[in-house]
């Protein structure tokens, strides 16, 4: 349940509350309240675990936050570590949207995620994934991995040849000139702070 530059996803144990990478601490403050506040007594009494992990929010602002929707929403607040939900750390964690079919021009598709395409992207789609994004044919759209921030997630496919590559913050545009269809599955990954290409190697260890 998306809200603006937070995501709310419920567990057994409460409410974990993902903040988005490109947030400010007025933004997600405001978006929890509005969240809450529509929600009615819904959240009332429940625990609710906030992920500032890929946010550019001090200890202190996320504090003020805490403090805040307690108060006024007669909420719990832990801390995420202590829960066992946590959607999106790593290269090889993380919830999967799996989308049958081509992306064609003209679509955008989002999730919090890793997303797995079995089907082409085509050129003039776009594809944001909190995760890694693994295409089973070719890629020739705009794709955007480990947007939550993540520099450690990945974009693969059968046929790489993007017209924009981008890992968290970090972009790779496709080189001008002809463009050359790849031999074989190809990788893009994060490596000293620039976006690096290379064939998909079985068994290889991506650090």
């Amino acid at each position: 349940m998306e809200s603006g530059n937070i995501l709310f996803k419920g567990t057994k144990d409460g409410v974990i509350v993902m903040v988005r990478g490109n947030s400010d601490y007025l933004s997600v403050e405001q978006a929890l309240k509005d969240k809450l506040h529509k929600a009615g007594n819904f959240f009332k009494g429940s625990k609710l675990y906030i992920d500032f992990s890929h946010a550019d929010i001090d200890e202190e602002q996320q504090s003020i936050i805490k403090n805040q929707i307690m108060k006024d929403y007669c909420v719990a607040i832990k801390d995420i570590d202590a829960g066992k939900n946590k959607m999106f750390t790593g290269t090889y964690e993380g919830r999967t949207r799996f989308i049958k079919g081509t992306v064609r021009s003209g679509q955008n598709i989002e999730f919090w995620g890793n997303i797995v395409i079995i089907g082409d992207v085509n050129a003039g789609s776009q594809v944001v994934a909190g995760g890694n994004i693994i295409v089973l044919g070719a890629l020739r759209g705009m794709v955007h991995a480990g947007a939550s921030g993540n520099e450690k997630g990945i974009i693969a496919a059968y046929s790489l040849q993007p017209t924009q590559l981008r890992i968290a913050g970090i972009i790779s545009r496709a080189p001008d000139g002809e463009n050359v269809k790849p031999k074989c599955p190809e990788l893009a990954r994060v490596k000293d702070k620039r976006i690096i290409i290379e064939p998909y190697v079985p068994d290889k260890f991506y650090d």
